[in-house]
């Protein structure tokens, strides 16, 4: 990444990499957003690493399949968050609605505008927020959770790195890596935008999640 594309980044990293909080329905555990992020930490265990990881395979229509690997030991909550948002199909037919070259593509809004979520928030699994165990770097490939401005404010949005951004790490919850199909995230770089949003529109086919014996739980929930 260039001086001038990594300052342009750097402006703007917090309004883009926005993810508000609508209305939503859910039975899982969940906490009021008055309980301290120490308590949230407690409701989450960090598991050892899986013998085999669990995996993601991403759908992108018209344009083709991409894997990724997901690191529950690194980021728990965030990984059984994201497995149970796209076993429940709440990804499928949502749009990618971010691209900005040689840095990300983000989706994951149920309202296609970068400001939508799932109805809840969940606590921010990175160093800067308390959580040390995250050791994952920002570089090509990578997927990692939108956030606010606000700390535990990531919901459903996820982007994943067309380029190497180190500076990110520490400051976002990265939670898995492309296994395959980096020839279909060289497309989606690459794509004609208006600003930053795709001229036409970029379809989340589906998210298919083989948890390879992963034993994953219901994410904690901060109540929106």
């Amino acid at each position: 990444m260039n001086k001038f594309a990594k300052g342009l980044m750097a402006a703007i990293l917090l309004p883009m990499l926005l993810v508000g909080c609508s209305s939503g329905k859910g039975k899982s555990d969940s906490l009021d957003k008055e309980e301290t992020k120490e308590q949230v930490s407690a409701f989450v265990e960090v598991p050892e690493k899986p013998e085999i990881l669990p995996t993601a395979t991403i759908k992108i229509k018209n344009y083709g399949t991409m894997e990724a690997e997901l690191y529950p030991h690194k980021a728990p909550n965030t990984v059984n968050n994201f497995i149970e948002l796209a076993n429940k199909k709440f990804y499928d037919g949502l749009i990618i609605h971010r691209v900005q070259k040689d840095f990300v593509i983000q989706g994951g809004d149920p309202e296609g505008t970068g400001i939508g979520g799932p109805g809840y928030e969940i606590k921010g699994e990175f160093f800067e927020n308390g959580f040390n165990v995250n050791d994952i770097s920002h570089k090509k490939g990578v997927l990692s959770m939108a956030r606010a401005q606000q700390l535990d404010s990531a919901g459903s949005q996820f982007f994943i790195m067309t380029d190497d951004a180190t500076q990110l790490d520490g400051a976002y919850a990265a939670f898995g890596k492309l296994i395959s199909g980096e020839d279909v995230l060289d497309k989606l770089n690459i794509v004609k935008v208006n600003g930053q949003t795709p001229i036409e529109r970029i379809e989340i086919e589906s998210i298919k999640i083989n948890l390879n014996g992963y034993n994953a739980k219901e994410a904690v929930k901060i109540k929106g």
